[in-house]
């Protein structure tokens, strides 16, 4: 996941920061495909089934895929995801590149910062997945998933001001 994040970091330092600054459009394009992304999360967490370990047609246990995303399909994910875009680019835009304050130096010292933001949010949500996916009956698991999609809804707003 980290790798996806520091390719776009490399492209925002590079450039596409300011291309996305320059092309009149691309701007508010960008925010209307992550909020598509985000309502389409939250249709998804809405209807989930909560998870069960009933025998399937793969025999026993959980009937979710439980292979993980290898390091370059994590990576890929996160350059395709509007949302990692997003927080990207504001974050190259605002802090990094050649308007940056502290030079090349800062650069990396602030891409560092944020990277370890990044991990330990993501190692958060899912450690407080995993735990939801193991303690919650059916019923609590179904109202806190919709309890998540609304708040994807509610997060679209966050785009747009």
């Amino acid at each position: 996941m980290i790798g996806g994040f520091v390719a776009l970091i490399g492209a925002g330092v590079a450039g596409v920061g300011g291309l996305v600054d320059a092309v009149p459009g691309s701007g508010p394009a960008m925010r209307a495909a992550a909020s598509a992304y985000l309502a389409y999360l939250a249709v998804r967490l809405w209807r989930a089934s909560p998870p069960t370990d009933d025998p399937g047609p793969q025999g026993p246990g959980p009937t979710t895929p439980t292979t993980l995303m290898t390091w370059w399909q994590m990576a890929l994910f996160q350059v395709a995801n509007p949302k990692t875009w997003l927080a990207v680019l504001a974050f190259v835009t605002g802090k990094l590149g050649p308007a940056s304050p502290g030079g090349p130096a800062g650069d990396l010292v602030g891409a560092a910062c944020f990277l370890v933001v990044v991990w330990m949010s993501a190692s958060l949500w899912t450690l407080f997945g995993a735990a939801l996916r193991a303690r919650l009956a059916p019923g609590p698991w179904r109202r806190a998933m919709r309890g998540m999609a609304v708040l994807a809804v509610l997060s679209v707003a966050t785009l747009w001001w």
